[in-house]
């Protein structure tokens, strides 16, 4: 009869053993790298583009999105309404302009100072003209805005809103930089103000993005009291995450050139 060893170890088993732990250690790793994968593809998929694409091709691209947000929200309704122009987006920017100005301008309002001209001289033609009823009527008479046209002239003060704190913040960080002395601005010091204002973009972006998907729940609910498809929500929050996704794409290629 054969008498084990007492020194004999199951190395095979031992080697088994640690086979399987390699192999969820590989697991973990691999679930935690999709993870960042699914959270950060947004980002990736515009520093992609940022590097394969050149400034025209993007501004292409950005006008293509924006003649399709204008398609889809111009067919919710027969009102002219349009976005900001960009002479009145930086006056709200600077203060000029008040939100409120800023939304009658969307929904199809003059230009504030014009129409403050046009109202003034509407006023004196009803003063040295008491039985133009026509006239004191067409005074009195508002353009009827519903809470769907609301909603949408919204969605596209928020656009206004937003583009203008991007161009707030990147002139803080170009402030910022400039304010640090040449031997002090180190890798360390570099990565320091690359991460505050990562930080201070994504939360802005956080920020509409949440502002965003309340307009959206409203306009929903509007367009089920309707009894309207909400099928257009979809399309609005598609072509709303390509107008952000274009918007890095334009900024890396702009901050980051090839």
């Amino acid at each position: 009869m054969t008498v084990r060893d007492k020194s004999y170890r199951p190395h095979g088993r031992k080697k088994l053993k640690f086979g399987y732990f390699l192999l969820i250690v590989i697991a973990i790793m691999l679930l935690l790298l999709a993870g960042f994968v699914y959270s950060q593809h947004q980002n990736i998929k515009a520093i992609y583009g940022a590097a394969t694409s050149s400034a025209g091709e993007i501004k292409q691209q950005q006008e293509d999105n924006e003649q399709r947000t204008r398609d889809i929200l111009s067919g919710l309704t027969d009102m002219d309404i349009r976005e900001l122009p960009e002479d009145m987006r930086l006056k709200l920017k600077n203060g000029e302009i008040s939100e409120e100005e800023a939304l009658n301008i969307i929904l199809g309002a003059e230009n504030p100072a014009s129409s403050k001209e046009n109202n003034s001289s509407e006023s004196d033609n009803v003063k040295n003209d008491t039985n133009s009823k026509d006239v004191k009527d067409s005074l009195n008479t508002s353009t009827s805005v519903g809470r769907k046209e609301e909603i949408i002239a919204k969605i596209y003060l928020l656009r206004a809103e937003y583009l203008n704190k991007i161009d707030a913040l990147i002139a803080s960080g170009k402030a910022t930089i400039s304010s640090i002395p040449k031997e002090e601005f180190t890798l360390s010091k570099k990565m320091s103000v690359l991460n505050m204002y990562k930080s201070k973009g994504s939360a802005l972006e956080s920020d509409c993005d949440s502002r965003m998907e309340g307009l959206l729940s409203e306009l929903s609910d509007e367009l089920k009291n309707l009894g309207e498809s909400t099928d257009v929500v979809s399309d609005i929050r598609t072509v709303y995450n390509e107008q952000k996704h274009l918007k890095k794409e334009e900024l890396l290629n702009t901050y980051y050139p090839k």
